[in-house]
């Protein structure tokens, strides 16, 4: 899940990214395409998948980003922080200092789906040198929950890292309690590679933390 420090940290800042050339080339499984659309209406969307589409994330987004923020049952699910609240003047003020330095997004995202916004997802932490990338993802409406939107948007993140960033490996942290988002991700391929016991403070206990990473050997090899 995508914690809100990472949300604050990576997903609102506006940054230039460092390209990296690598080879196009279409998606492999789901049914996935990537395109990149002129924008003639609009904010454009990036990356298409089979029920959400990837796009930067807008001013407009923030009055749904902020009920996620304020949710309890939502800031548990992504771990991290302990809930706190959030104003909207807030959330505005951090998105217009970021976006007034102008450049481009860097590779983080809003998923949208049936012409909503409804979560968002990142690269983070990306290491040239060994090429590797923490990922992080919230499904902030919960009528989305359950229902394959998460996992959509984690095939066209993993994707984009290992075509367009040219990384080797993806990884992320997810709480033990959270089964449901530890399914996603491995319907992704992705493998627990270890666990922290009672690592983190969450919902009145103590939690495990667990680590789970995708090769892109796996990725390309998956049916």
């Amino acid at each position: 899940m995508l914690p809100r420090a990472v949300f604050e940290r990576v997903v609102l800042p506006v940054h230039r990214a460092a390209a990296i050339n690598c080879p196009n080339r279409s998606f492999l499984r789901y049914g996935l395409a990537i395109r990149r659309v002129a924008g003639l209406f609009g904010n454009p969307s990036m990356l298409q998948g089979r029920l959400v589409q990837l796009r930067s994330i807008r001013r407009d987004d923030l009055p749904r980003q902020l009920e996620f923020n304020n949710s309890v049952e939502v800031e548990l699910a992504g771990g991290g922080d302990p809930p706190i609240p959030q104003s909207l003047q807030r959330l505005e003020a951090e998105f217009d200092e970021a976006a007034g330095k102008g450049g481009r997004d860097g590779p983080s995202f809003a998923i949208e789906a049936d012409g909503k916004f409804i979560g968002q997802c990142a690269l983070f932490n990306i290491n040239r040198v060994a090429r590797t990338s923490e990922i992080g993802i919230t499904i902030g409406d919960q009528a989305y929950w359950g229902r394959g939107y998460g996992r959509d948007a984690i095939a066209l993140l993993v994707d984009y890292a290992f075509t367009h960033h040219n990384l080797r490996k993806v990884w992320l942290h997810v709480n033990g309690a959270n089964e449901r988002a530890q399914r996603a991700y491995a319907a992704c391929g992705f493998v627990e590679e270890g666990r922290q016991r009672a690592q983190v403070w969450s919902n009145g206990r103590y939690d495990d933390l667990v680590v789970m990473g995708l090769l892109r050997d796996e990725w390309t090899a998956k049916p």
